[in-house]
This record gives structure tokens, sequence and C-alpha cells, in this order.
């Protein structure tokens, strides 16, 4: 077998021998776990995260941009996102008064209502993994995981 064959099988295969691809596995097992939690609620877990994300920072506007830098996303993904969110009466948008080119997101009375459970739904997968791990081994995960951080 050639290196290129033996180095797909190692990213391929059944037995997964690729860091990056068990980092990804992993990413995509939670991803789940959580958009199962917030099944009920009717939103994704990228919503959720902006939903508390404005919830949190309630003391200064928050903009679009804001959300792009913090989750790593781009511009037309926050958009969609956002746009759904103000169909499903969970954001208000306002054009803000001093830069008509940008709008002020904010959550609707419905959207602060889903401020606890989206919470509650990561703390909930969060605290199932951690239950998996002794708290040496929670410890160490974490700081593998950050060294490995680009």
């Amino acid at each position: 077998m050639s290196v290129t064959q033996r180095d797909a099988l190692s990213i391929l295969g059944p037995e997964v021998e690729s860091t990056t691809r068990m980092v990804h596995e992993l990413d995509k097992d939670l991803l789940k776990a959580i958009n199962q939690k917030l099944l009920p609620l009717e939103i994704s877990q990228t919503q959720a995260l902006f939903i508390i994300y404005m919830g949190y920072y309630t003391a200064e506007p928050v903009y679009q941009r804001a959300l792009e830098k913090k989750f790593g996303l781009t511009n037309p993904t926050v958009t969609a996102s956002i746009k759904s969110l103000v169909n499903k009466g969970v954001v208000h948008r306002e054009q803000d008064p001093n830069d008509g080119r940008y709008f002020r997101l904010s959550l609707t009375e419905y959207g602060q209502s889903l401020y606890e459970p989206c919470i509650d739904a990561f703390l909930e997968v969060n605290a199932a993994t951690d239950e998996r791990l002794t708290e040496e081994e929670r410890r160490q995960f974490l700081a593998i995981m950050k060294k490995l951080m680009l």
C-alpha cells in the first residue's frame, strides 16, 4: 500500500487515527447532542449561541459584526441565522440612529424567554461529557485541546 493510500485510510477508515478527524467526529457528536436538546425550541446551535450572546451583552448595542467575530462565522452565515431569528420573533433589528448602514440586534421578549433554556442545553451536554471523565482527565483533555488550537 502506498503512503497516499495508507494516509487516506488513516483519515477515512473505520478506525479514526487522525487527530483532526477525531476532533471533527467529537464536534459532530456534541453538536448533534446540543441540537437535540434545542429541538423543542426550534432553533439551531448557532442561533442558540447568538441568543446567549445577546442575552448576556445587554448593556451595549449588539451588531452582526460582533457575532461574526466572536463565533468565527461569515457574514452570509450570520445574516441567514439572524434573518431566521427575526422571522421567528426571537430577535429585533433596529437601524442604528448614528449610522444607517448598521442594525442593532436585541432579543424580543420571546427571545429573552429562550435565553436560559439555550444556556441549559449547552450545560446539560457539557455535564454529560464531563461525567465520562475524571477531573484529571478533564484537565488533561482541555490542556491538550488548547495546545492543539492553531
